[in-house]
């Protein structure tokens, strides 16, 4: 019987054997093993390694396409919205005053905006700033008299009338209740159309025309107003009816596109002033004109690299489209997030709006299915040489590992310093090597009967425990005796006797640690060695432990036996310095434990026999 717990203590407390094979066999082509695996190990690596460079190449060309293309279908699309967003300004103001009806509109009554004429107006207002209330929700117009009316329909309480009947008055407010009727007065403004912007541009320009952008001071909102003059005839402005439109709907739109994680699309005037971006920031939150129009400039490195880097081309480069164009240009720059692709789009539109459109993504945002397609193969490849390193591996096994595990081996056994555990399992020539090597080292180091230690391979593991000891560690020795084995032999025979000796082996064996040794030291004598920092006192309870335990009586066939154990213990280096002087405190402990035993139970019988006073 072969012991698992003692072969585990051998691989604990022993060293690895010294000798080994000579060291030209470690060198590359030196052995059968770096013979056969090394070409072929070569060629899978090359073979994998030009698949993956080749998909690695074709991803690459795939994924710069796929942005262009993403960023040109993007850009547009921007164009395209803005286009339908700013186009309900023209249709809002066609109703005040319809495209080509200067003739139709060439009235004094019109003209003079006298009060009588008033409702007229405001129903043209009401129905035109009730077209597109979410964003053209002001429409107003002022005479060349001076003279305003006005429909705000999203001002807080309600709708708003703002009215100036005539050039010398101020600008009335009014709660609106209906193209007829006014609620109350609710505050008087000091008002002259013909200082603001919108009037001033559209009489410069004699036609219609966009604003420059602006911070509306009661919404907060980005804002742009179109402006329209109404011609007489003969070419006079006979006024100009306008609408302010909101862009907050176009900044929410240009946000919500999702283009990569840190692409970014946004809209910029010539002088770089930000429309709307799909980053955190908006033009709108600048305090002044000269932030928002610093805010391309000034905003994320990322947008301010793609910006900074179409600014750079050459002013051909740069000359605005036609009119309502949407052609794409595409460039290619360096950011703070590497290298990276932009598509952009210059939209100018009859009333002189100006934009330029940009959608940039870094390269890394679209490399990243590349990246990972890439790791794909290359694990892939690396576990195709694992498993071609696998399969070399296991055809040298049968050869060149059992004929080393077999070398290691005699070479333990020959230096005294122990067997391995690993021995060859074969049918082959080396197969019945290993058998006969694993028979000599049981025969060395095992005791046939019990599995534990042999003397002799106790005395050296107990040398070798000596000389590593560390100091905040201490050793002890616990001596064990069975108590009558002897007469187990003589009545039942040494069959049963070295099934006791056997069993009391095993019981002894399951008491201890991984780190204990445990051997048979003679015929019905065990010793072991507990290594470790324990108290003397620990100690002393794993003996009255094993003692209580060898106590317990046991069946073998039909014979029911019962031996007890005297044990003693002895403690390095208190007690003794060599195996031999604690063996023999241990024993000398272990027979004086005996005879207190023996002279406590004659004591007990002799009390059953003394008579009471």
């Amino acid at each position: 019987m072969r012991s698992d717990h003692g072969r585990a203590l051998l691989k604990t407390n022993t060293r690895v054997g010294t000798a080994a094979a000579p060291s030209r066999m470690n060198l590359p082509f030196r052995s059968l093993r770096a013979t056969l695996l090394v070409p072929f190990v070569l060629l899978v690596t090359a073979v994998a390694g030009t698949v993956s460079y080749l998909s690695y190449s074709a991803g690459v060309r795939g994924a710069e396409d796929m942005s262009r293309r993403l960023l040109e279908d993007v850009a547009i699309r921007i164009a395209q919205a803005t286009t339908q967003y700013l186009a309900t300004s023209s249709v809002v103001l066609n109703v005040v005053s319809p495209d080509g009806s200067e003739a139709a509109v060439d009235s004094a009554e019109f003209n003079a905006l006298s009060p009588v004429l008033i409702t007229d107006v405001e129903k043209r207002l009401w129905i035109a700033s009730g077209l597109y209330p979410e964003q053209n929700s002001y429409v107003y117009y002022g005479s060349e008299t001076g003279r305003f009316v006005g429909i705000e329909r999203s001002a807080p309480g309600g709708p708003e009338v703002r009215l100036r009947a005539q050039p010398n008055e101020p600008r009335r407010v009014y709660r609106a209740i209906s193209p007829e009727k006014r609620g109350a007065l609710l505050r008087e403004e000091d008002f002259n159309p013909h200082e603001r912007p919108w009037y001033r541009l559209a009489v410069e320009r004699g036609r219609k025309t966009w604003t420059p952008l602006y911070k509306n001071f009661s919404s907060g909102d980005l804002t742009i107003t179109l402006a329209k003059p109404i011609l007489r005839a003969d070419g006079s402005v006979r006024g100009v009816a306008a609408t302010d439109m909101s862009l907050t709907r176009l900044s929410k739109f240009v946000r919500d596109l999702k283009i990569s994680e840190n692409g970014v699309a946004f809209v910029v005037e010539p002088d770089g002033a930000l429309v709307a971006t799909s980053s955190l920031e908006d033009g709108a939150s600048a305090s002044s004109a000269r932030q928002r129009k610093l805010a391309a400039q000034h905003s994320s490195a990322f947008v301010r690299d793609a910006y900074a880097a179409l600014s750079r081309l050459p002013a051909q480069a740069q000359a605005p489209q036609a009119s309502g164009s949407t052609a794409v240009r595409h460039l290619p720059f360096e950011s703070a997030l590497g290298a990276a692709f932009l598509s952009s789009i210059d939209y100018r539109d009859d009333a002189g709006l100006n934009w330029r459109f940009i959608v940039a993504v870094p390269r890394a945002d679209h490399m990243a299915p590349v990246y990972r397609s890439m790791a794909e193969n290359l694990a892939v490849s690396a576990a195709a040489l694992l498993i071609a390193i696998a399969l070399g591996a296991w055809v040298l096994h049968r050869v060149a590992n059992d004929v080393s595990s077999v070398s290691r081996a005699a070479a333990r056994l020959i230096s005294g310093q122990g067997p391995i555990t690993a021995i060859p399992d074969r049918e082959d020539e080396i197969g019945a090597l290993a058998s006969s090597m694993a028979a000599i080292q049981d025969q060395l180091w095992f005791d046939k009967l019990t599995g534990a230690l042999n003397r002799d391979a106790f005395s050296r593991q107990f040398a070798h425990a000596v000389d590593s000891l560390p100091d905040d560690e201490r050793l002890a020795v616990v001596y064990i005796d069975l108590d009558r084995f002897k007469k187990v032999n003589d009545r039942h025979g040494h069959a049963v006797g070295d099934a006791v000796l056997a069993k009391s082996a095993e019981r002894i064996r399951r008491r201890l640690r991984e780190k204990d040794l445990f051997a048979r030291y003679g015929g019905d004598e065990f010793v072991i060695m507990v290594r470790g920092n324990a108290a003397v006192a620990a100690i002393n309870a794993l003996a009255e432990r094993l003692r209580e335990r060898l106590s317990l009586g046991m069946t073998i066939g039909e014979a029911h036996v019962a031996v007890g154990a005297s044990i003693g213990v002895a403690i390095f280096p208190e007690d003794g310095t060599t195996l031999d002087e604690l063996v023999e405190m241990a024993d000398s402990r272990m027979y004086d434990a005996k005879r207190k035993a023996a002279n406590a139970r004659r004591q007990r019988k002799l009390n059953m026999f003394v008579s009471a006073p």
